[in-house]
């Protein structure tokens, strides 16, 4: 795996925030230390990088695309740039290796474990390179390994407790993301991801499709809701083994489904409604104690920007389009303007 891709922040938001803190944090000690400790100085031209530093990582937050170099590079800056102060500093080249720390912490809360290893595995190096390079003595050997070695501890122990917590978090957004039942996404996900396609504008709109199973009730009463949840779940099926990669498909509640379609026409969105209908019709689902149905589904398709300019609008459209499919017969595709020619209706058996 190239090195670049293991150095790629797990969140750029995060990670943005926690190099600006760094940063701010380590430009104030060595102002400081400047200031009080002796010996510990920082040349005119070190002093005069610090505020440029500081801005640079407040302007990283409008790089939102994580696998940019620029991020890549974030740690290994970090490095070399304590390299160069411990060695102008010589005899007090010890006291400037411990902000080796700050690229190592930053590694192991934002990467994920392999890079936050080869970057905390890199700040050890330098530490022990740079150490032996100005002062081979025995004494310098035994700093290096001293301060390395807690690095080396901290930070591992610091990487391996953040890689459990983003698996945590993983796993909740997982969550509460999908329908447990059906495995298509919630209505949480499916309106941030519509969201989402409304603002970007594609040049062929963004079109919604609501679908509703016809008499589904009629299922649950007659076969007991275990057949229901059948039901549910295979339809879920014919959709997702029947849809476009960019298609997003969720369950809004009960057996009504959602189908959102980025970057495409409302002609083809009706067309793609009234294939998603006949491929329903055709199937006959399996109920739990082997039993057989044949369902319908009448949908409603509404098209952003021809029929609403936001969700709310676009959610509202599809959904009166649905009712024109119900109060048409059922069994049809409808637009919020006119209903699709009513087609012959297949009665679940």
């Amino acid at each position: 795996m190239p090195v670049r891709s293991l150095l790629v922040p797990r969140d750029v938001a995060g990670a943005s925030r926690a190099l600006f803190a760094l940063t701010t944090v380590s430009a104030l000690v060595l102002v400081v230390a400047s200031l009080t400790i002796a010996g510990a100085c920082l040349p005119w031209w070190g002093l005069s990088l610090l505020l440029p530093v500081v801005l640079a990582s407040r302007a990283l937050r409008r790089v939102t695309d994580p696998r940019s170099w620029i991020w890549s590079a974030v740690p290994l800056i970090g490095i070399a740039l304590v390299i160069v102060l411990a060695c102008t500093a010589r005899g007090q080249c010890w006291w400037y290796l411990q902000f080796l720390f700050f690229p190592a912490t930053y590694a192991a809360r934002q990467l994920r474990r392999r890079g936050a290893m080869l970057v905390i595995g890199g700040c050890a190096a330098a530490i022990l390179v740079v150490t032996l390079s100005l002062d081979p003595a025995r004494n310098a050997l035994t700093e290096s390994l001293f301060l390395g070695g807690v690095l080396v501890a901290t930070s591992t122990r610091l990487a391996a407790t953040g890689e459990r917590i983003a698996t945590l978090l993983d796993q909740l957004e997982t969550q509460a993301s999908k329908d447990p039942l059906t495995g298509l996404v919630t209505r949480r996900r499916l309106d941030q991801l519509a969201t989402a396609a409304i603002a970007a504008q594609p040049a062929h709109g963004v079109a919604m499709v609501l679908l509703d199973m016809d008499n589904f009730k009629t299922i649950n009463d007659r076969f007991g809701h275990p057949a229901g949840d059948a039901v549910l779940v295979q339809v879920s099926q014919l959709l997702q083994h029947n849809s476009r990669s960019g298609d997003v498909i969720g369950r809004l509640g009960g057996d009504e489904i959602a189908v959102l379609l980025p970057d495409m026409p409302l002609a083809t969105a009706l067309t793609r409604a009234e294939a998603i209908r006949e491929h329903i019709c055709a199937h006959r689902l399996v109920l739990p104690d082997g039993d057989a149905v044949a369902v319908s589904v009448s949908a409603g398709v509404a098209h952003a920007p021809t029929d609403a300019v936001d969700l709310r609008g676009l959610y509202a459209s599809a959904d009166r389009a649905l009712y024109r499919s119900k109060n048409g017969g059922r069994n049809q595709v409808s637009t919020p303007g006119a209903p699709t020619r009513p087609v012959l209706r297949q009665r679940p058996a």
